[in-house]
């Protein structure tokens, strides 16, 4: 089972990047774990109960709880394989701890992403 963690404040956001996620084929169905969260307290908890996953996906800033930034830290020193994107609307530091995307991000590039992250993980 492949696990996606997506987190973003936004409720619009939220729902409309989920929904192109599913649109896009990360169901069930298709062996994609989606685990949609609505803050930074909510996204360390699933993070942790959770784990080990594939990929998150942060916003930078989303009350309560920590930043995206301080979240891909944590995970990164947690597990060193995780692929951490962070979105946000300002231009922030890239980091060898996750890639900037920028928003809004481009959900079929986003797509493209994902596809890459998982077909590598299949050959290995």
């Amino acid at each position: 089972m492949n696990k996606i963690l997506y987190a973003e404040d936004h409720p619009g956001i939220r729902k409309s990047t989920e929904r192109f996620l599913q649109l896009f084929g990360y169901t069930l169905e298709n062996d994609y774990r989606l685990i949609i969260c609505e803050n930074g307290q909510n996204a360390e908890q699933s993070y942790f109960s959770e784990k080990p996953l594939d990929v998150a996906i942060l916003d930078n800033t989303m009350p309560p709880g920590k930043t995206g930034r301080e979240l891909a830290k944590i995970m990164k020193q947690d597990d060193p394989g995780i692929r951490i994107f962070i979105a946000s609307g300002d231009k922030i530091p890239e980091s060898e701890e996750y890639c900037f995307l920028e928003k809004p991000f481009d959900l079929y590039e986003l797509d493209r992403m994902l596809k890459g992250i998982f077909e590598k993980k299949m050959v290995l």
